[in-house]
């Protein structure tokens, strides 16, 4: 049992008041001395306390025998007759509230003082026996253990000047029990202690205590005491040696019902306070006993929590699993930044910007296990102020000049972020990820060039290059999707594989994952999941724990994913058949719509489609990478189609070429980036925003053939887009 911190404060007691002086018994020679009796070890006596004193005189063999004894209160300040030389051995013992705790015939109290009270010391060879643990209560009863708040001492001293003061070191030879609950449970409650007379709390009795010691308003707090059942063994006791008593304690209402009882025998000692106290739940909480039903004990079977990173304003979801024969949900508290933010099995919150840690706790109290059960994952919340735009260069010239533009929100015009040549980029860069601070950036054709190769997201840094993964085959790679900041997923023809990570520096697995064998398209990574699309398969793998050996779950057919809509669902399609996913359960349901969601795949492009942060929405391009001029609006919820949502007008007549869509989750605006047209036309890209109502916000067009710009004439292709990621702080 856990040990609190001592309860009494150690202090100097004078009792004040009527002592009497008598030296008619004096017949010993020797200088006659008054000495007066002080305490420390507990707090000043109160009205109804009362302390008695047994005082033995050494004789000529140095045998103490019985000289003087006396019961006091409060009033009195205890001073006894005593013979300068001579040796003195004192008890004594107190006992709080005692008046009223104690039985009483007349005016002589029972056991432990079996005698009156007094104004001053009685000098006679009567002898009290104050170390008995036997106590005569008020209700007529005798108890080793009853609940009375006592203390203990035992000294001896040579007396060796007149005024000289003796100092009686009291020790606590109780333990207390502290019951915290509402009034209403309070009310009535019995507290039985094993061996110990039973206790009945009534509100008034709480009320009074909150009064007087200030206990929280809003619960009522009732301290009750137990002295030991040995005094003697108590107080010889030591720090290394203590002395403990074992017992059990149950709680029942004033219906008769049992509401607490302990499991097992607990152990109490001196000055210990046993607290019994309501969680927030209002299940009574004692060391590792509770009042929760077993029938409610909860096991956690499986969960979503895993590492993310999440637009600031956006809806973060997570869910657990739970099992018990009656479970009750509430038992699992959810907390952000060790905040309790919800409770239950599903959570959601509106993210801010930040480093974040999420986690669930089921208190001990409530898990099967008798252990807590909890779990936690870092967030990483981040604002956008613009997106970074990946073009392909010209196919036809090998080593012209590559890179990344960038556009901020209000800017006139978009500028060149990375430049770089062949070693940096492959002819055909067409897939971009902006990831636990870097970007990557994938190429399908890897002639005269490099297949896959990483940026800092900052700084626009060049990192790392490879020219080929795992020797795949020209045309062959697809995209790329971070699972945590030390790993990744990179798609082939061929297959796919793990990409370990290290602040932009990668290495990638020669294993490929299991289930993607005959080759793999897009991936996408949330709530805890990770998705592939591979051989007309959606497939499902769990984030945590994945490796290449992981088994996926078959979804469904589909050979284009994946985007998450407002309400959580990830969506994958073939043609105008949609995949709706439950994340976390993977629960499947099909939605058709009256278009198809299209896509080329030479050179391989992932497909203009995207989801709305702000409304339950999608939007996708009217035809694949290259012809289209439209833009379709699905709305999820009434399965609306709104077929050129954004016409060709809205545009200026552009082509939006490649992945062309793009959502920016902090101004809930849809982008779209374009070219003029084909050959020397390609030159001119634009970019445009729409609001959900299809009002046009941005119209950014721009001449990449401008050298003071980009620093060499050529045509440059924008092939896909992904938002400038600001962290308030490094990822992690």
């Amino acid at each position: 049992m856990k040990k609190l911190s001592l309860f009494l404060s150690l202090g100097a007691l004078l009792l004040t008041g009527c002592a009497k002086n008598d030296y008619e018994n004096f017949g010993a020679p020797g200088q006659k001395a008054i000495v007066a009796v002080t305490t420390s070890g507990m707090d000043a006596m109160r009205n109804g306390d009362l302390m008695a004193i047994q005082i033995y005189r050494a004789d000529e063999a140095d045998d103490y025998k019985p000289y003087a004894h006396g019961l006091f209160d409060a009033s009195c300040s205890p001073k006894f007759n005593a013979i300068t030389g001579d040796s003195y051995k004192i008890t004594a013992t107190t006992v709080r509230q005692a008046d009223t705790k104690i039985a009483k015939t007349g005016d002589v109290y029972g056991k432990p003082f079996a005698t009156a009270a007094t104004e001053g010391f009685i000098y006679d060879d009567s002898e009290l026996q104050l170390s008995s643990s036997e106590v005569e209560t008020a209700d007529g009863g005798k108890y080793d253990l009853p609940n009375i708040e006592r203390y203990y001492t035992e000294t001896s001293k040579q007396i060796n000047y007149p005024g000289q003061k003796l100092t009686l070191e009291m020790k606590p030879v109780s333990f207390k029990v502290t019951t915290t609950l509402d009034d209403n449970t309070l009310d009535g409650l019995k507290l039985s202690v094993t061996g110990a007379p039973e206790v009945t709390f009534s509100k008034e009795e709480a009320a009074a205590y909150r009064s007087t010691y200030g206990a929280e308003a809003a619960r009522s707090t009732v301290t009750t005491w137990y002295q030991v059942k040995d005094i003697v063994k108590a107080y010889s006791a030591t720090d290394e040696e203590p002395y403990s008593e074992s017992f059990r304690i149950t709680l029942t209402d004033k219906n008769g019902k049992i509401i607490f009882e302990t499991k097992n025998n607990i152990e109490a000692g001196t000055g210990d306070d046993i607290s019994i106290t309501a969680n927030e739940d209002g299940y009574i909480v004692f060391d590792k006993t509770t009042s929760v039903p077993a029938e409610k004990l909860l096991t956690v079977t499986d969960d979503n929590l895993f590492y993310g990173e999440v637009p600031a304003g956006t809806q973060r979801r997570y869910r657990v699993s739970i099992e018990a024969q009656e479970p009750d949900p509430d038992m699992v508290k959810w907390y952000v930044d060790g905040t309790l933010k919800g409770k239950g099995t599903d959570f959601t919150y509106t993210t801010e910007a930040g480093n974040h840690t999420v986690s669930y706790k089921i208190p001990a109290e409530y898990s099967a296990t008798g252990s807590e059960i909890t779990k936690s994952a870092a967030v990483n919340v981040w604002t956008s102020t613009g997106i970074y735009i990946l073009n392909e260069p010209n196919m036809t010239a090998t080593e012209t000049t590559r890179g990344i533009n960038r556009y901020t929100y209000g800017s006139a015009t978009v500028e060149r972020f990375v430049k770089g040549d062949y070693t940096m980029f492959g002819a055909t860069a067409q897939h971009i990820t902006n990831w636990a601070g870097h970007l990557y950036v994938v190429s399908p054709y890897v002639q005269s060039g490099v297949s896959f190769s990483s940026f800092d997201a900052k700084t626009g840094s060049f990192v790392k290059a490879a020219k080929s993964v795992n020797d795949a085959a020209t045309s062959s790679l697809r995209a790329f999707a971070g699972v945590s900041p030390t790993q990744g997923i990179i798609t082939s023809k061929q297959g796919a594989w793990i990409v370990t990570l290290d602040n932009g520096d990668f290495e990638i697995g020669a294993d490929k994952i299991s289930g993607t064998e005959s080759g793999a398209d897009n991936v996408f990574v949330t709530d805890g999941t990770v998705f592939i699309i591979a051989n007309g398969k959606a497939l499902a793998y769990k984030a945590e724990g994945f490796t290449a050996s992981s088994e996926p779950k078959v979804l469904g057919d589909a050979t284009v994913g994946f985007v998450q809509s407002k309400d959580g669902y990830v969506w994958a399609a073939k043609g105008g058949n949609l995949l709706r996913i439950d994340p976390y359960e993977l629960s499947v349901e099909t939605v058709t719509i009256g278009a198809e969601i299209k896509f080329s795949s030479s050179p391989w492009k992932q497909a203009s489609w995207v989801a709305s942060t702000t409304e339950n929405v999608m939007y996708f391009t009217k035809d694949s990478w290259g012809t289209s001029k439209e833009v379709y609006k699905y709305d999820i919820t009434t399965g609306t189609l709104t077929p050129q949502f954004i016409a060709a007008e809205a545009i200026d007549n552009y082509m939006l070429y490649a992945t062309s869509l793009y959502f920016d989750p902090q101004k809930g605006e849809l982008f779209c980036s374009a070219i003029k047209g084909y050959g020397a036309n390609s030159a001119y890209n634009a970019l445009f925003g729409f609001t959900g109502d299809g009002t046009k916000t941005t119209e950014v067009l721009y001449d990449t053939t401008d050298s003071e710009i980009y620093g060499e004439k050529d045509m440059w292709f924008p092939a896909m887009m992904c938002p400038i990621k600001n962290f308030a702080s490094p990822v992690r």
